[in-house]
């Protein structure tokens, strides 16, 4: 029997899809406002698509300078919480446009569940993006 939660992988994987067109406003619909964005140093929170909107094309553009062509999102766990909220462990891959892996990173997200709209993101946390994305400059920057 299909639950709510076996649509995740299909949530993450429109969302990696999304991720590769570069549109901001796309993105936001996979989102709940306000939203809150956490990572070891900052905690944001974006209470509405507009500043979403600017949040997510400064991410989108650097995703676009490093070459990013496909993105894929495996999901390494999901531990429900409530009939409508659960939180998820995903493993993002980072592909440029010869296929070649730029580098794969830690992310865990908070869901919620809406029957008339599907899962959105209510808490996004940034596991070791920031550094993967270090380590990958220094790498890369000549």
């Amino acid at each position: 029997m299909k639950t709510v939660y076996d649509n995740i992988h299909h949530f993450f994987a429109a969302y990696a899809e999304c991720l590769t067109t570069f549109d901001s406003k796309q993105l936001s619909l996979f989102y709940v406002a306000p939203v809150t964005m956490i990572n070891d140093d900052t905690v944001i929170i974006l209470t509405d698509f507009v500043k979403m909107d600017t949040s997510f094309q400064a991410g989108l553009n650097y995703y676009k300078r490093i070459g990013l062509a496909k993105a894929t999102a495996d999901v390494m766990g999901k531990e429900p919480i409530t009939n409508k909220i659960t939180k998820v462990k995903i493993l993002w891959h980072y592909y440029n446009t010869g296929n070649e892996l730029i580098y794969t990173c830690y992310h865990q997200y908070l869901l919620k569940h809406d029957p008339a709209k599907g899962w959105k993101i209510a808490i996004a946390i940034n596991v070791d993006e920031l550094a993967k994305a270090k380590e990958w400059e220094s790498k890369n920057s000549n």
